[in-house]
C-alpha cells in the first residue's frame, strides 16, 4: 500500500472503486422465509484517512488500492404474524466476520 502526502492547496486526487457481486435468493417454508447468499469483491482508490500526526491533526493522505472480498449471507422471516426476524453475516476472506440480528414486533 502506497501513501502520499497530500499537499496543501490542491485538490485529493478522486476515489475510482470497482464492485463486482453476484448471488442467490430463495423463498423458503411457503414463503415465511427469505434468504440471500453474495460474493463479493471491491477495489477502492485514492481514499483519504487522517495522517495521524499529531502536530497536524487537520492533515489527510491518500492510500493506495484497498481491496476487499467476501460472503454475505441474509435471513428474514416471519416468526408469528406479529413477530419477523432479521440476520445478517459477512465476511471477509480474511475471515473478519460481523454479524447483525433483530427481532420486529409488529
Amino acid at each position: 500500500m502506497s501513501t502520499i502526502r497530500q499537499v496543501f492547496n490542491e485538490p485529493f486526487k478522486p476515489i475510482i472503486s470497482e464492485l463486482y457481486e453476484t448471488g442467490i435468493k430463495a423463498n423458503l417454508f411457503q414463503n415465511k422465509m427469505f434468504a440471500t447468499v453474495s460474493l463479493y469483491s471491491i477495489a477502492v482508490e485514492n481514499v483519504a484517512v487522517n495522517a495521524n500526526d499529531p502536530g497536524e491533526p487537520d492533515l489527510y493522505v491518500q492510500r493506495g488500492k484497498q481491496r476487499s472480498n467476501g460472503v454475505e449471507v441474509e435471513l428474514n422471516g416471519n416468526i408469528t404474524d406479529a413477530l419477523s426476524a432479521h440476520s445478517k453475516r459477512l465476511c471477509c476472506f480474511n475471515w473478519s466476520c460481523a454479524t447483525e440480528q433483530t427481532l420486529y414486533a409488529c
